[in-house]
């Protein structure tokens, strides 16, 4: 089971501690929780399973890097 939830904790925390003082990074890092959570809904629309919910979701999490 992918636990979501702690990947969006973990990926703000290391985005945050990133030593780069750009207020265009916490854009980019609504950006990527947004593109995560479409993610999730389309999985969620395509009758998916659970983990393969999850794991849209977490592709749009790591969609950037």
């Amino acid at each position: 089971m992918i636990d979501i939830e702690n990947a969006k904790k973990e990926l703000v925390k290391h985005v945050n501690e990133l030593p780069i003082h750009n207020p265009r990074i916490q854009m980019k890092l609504g950006h990527i929780i947004r593109v995560a959570e479409n993610c999730k809904k389309l999985a969620i629309h395509l009758k998916l399973t659970q983990e393969q919910i999850q794991l849209a979701e977490l592709i749009g999490l790591l969609h950037d890097i």
